[in-house]
């Protein structure tokens, strides 16, 4: 999804760059500066889009370009914000049910994985697939069974009570008890 700014989603701040401010306007420098600290995000939007503004300070004219300041957007709680010139990009980190679900099973994936290489499963063997319940793990062994089946050539995916003769699994720092068997 793209915005632009004047839809209210970011919020920009502005700071002076002193270095650049301090030869070119002297001894009004920390007027300019207090102005450009108080610019609204309506005036921060316009230097960005004409890179500069123009103002009077002392009936002294004032000239600030992109260069003399500093612009950056702030954090909005579930996004991470990042500048690049004129551009801002915001990416939302909010992890959803389904992606943590997502994210289970493809760890699980790479756990039965390894365990067929460390058992020396042939590539082509076909497996059977035994996990003990767990209410933090089960739901997304549910929901992307297909996926685990496809992935680790498994016949039968089966979430049991208890599984007393299985392996112990650490997915996401959650232990699992796991049976795979070799078809």
């Amino acid at each position: 999804m793209f915005v632009s700014n004047e839809d209210g989603v970011f919020v920009k701040r502005i700071k002076p760059d002193f270095k650049k401010l301090g030869p070119k306007y002297g001894k009004i420098m920390k007027l300019v500066a207090a102005k450009i600290t108080g610019f609204s995000q309506q005036e921060i939007a316009q230097l960005e889009k004409e890179g500069v503004m123009r103002f009077e300070i002392e009936g002294q004219p004032v000239e600030i370009t992109t260069d003399d300041v500093e612009i950056q957007a702030q954090d909005i709680p579930g996004w991470v914000v990042a500048n690049f010139g004129a551009l801002t990009v915001a990416l939302d980190i909010e992890v959803t049910e389904e992606l943590k679900n997502e994210g289970y099973a493809r760890e699980f994936v790479k756990l039965v994985q390894t365990y067929r290489k460390e058992n020396n499963f042939e590539v082509l063997d076909k497996i059977a697939i035994t996990v003990e319940n767990n209410e933090a793990i089960t739901p997304a062994l549910k929901a992307f069974e297909q996926h685990i089946c496809n992935e680790t050539l498994c016949t039968s995916l089966t979430i049991a009570a208890t599984v007393s003769d299985g392996v112990e699994m650490d997915l996401e720092d959650v232990k699992i008890r796991v049976k795979i068997e070799r078809l």
